[in-house]
């Protein structure tokens, strides 16, 4: 009797060790999407964590990021309506690569060229950097 005591006393421990170790994969990284799908930030970008926020709050946020003075690549993450989003802002390379995991589990990546002061800007008002009369973006698909 003695002994089944124990073995449940083990059983329910862990138990409790793997829900907290899913909770902790699940909930313990911002860059964790749904369905586990994770975005990473390339180690030369400054990140700022934004919580749940918009295109156009990141889109301000990264356009004072970069009046500050310094230009150096620059990351937004945050949640927007159960997606994860991150906006990378490289003004050197002249590039904004937009990142978002659907809370489908659909990942995707769109990278606008050119004119990235007028596309933040632009995205501050409006909520996206398709900026007119500006090249076309590339969209690309994560799982390919």
């Amino acid at each position: 009797m003695r002994w089944t005591r124990y073995a449940l006393i083990i059983l329910v421990l862990l138990a409790l060790w793997g829900v907290l170790e899913l909770y902790k994969q699940s909930m313990g990284n911002p860059n964790r999407g749904p369905h586990g799908i994770e975005l990473i930030v390339p180690p030369e970008y400054r990140v700022l964590e934004m919580g749940k926020a918009r295109v156009s709050d990141a889109a301000r946020v990264l356009e004072a990021a970069l009046m500050d003075g310094d230009r150096s690549p620059v990351a937004a993450v945050f949640e927007q309506d159960g997606d994860l989003y991150q906006v990378l802002v490289d003004p050197a390379a002249e590039i904004i690569d937009e990142r978002f995991v659907r809370a489908s589990g659909t990942a995707n990546r769109v990278i606008w060229r050119e004119s990235v002061d007028e596309r933040l800007a632009f995205a501050t008002l409006n909520g996206h950097f398709a900026l007119p009369d500006a090249p076309p973006p590339e969209r690309r698909n994560l799982y390919h």
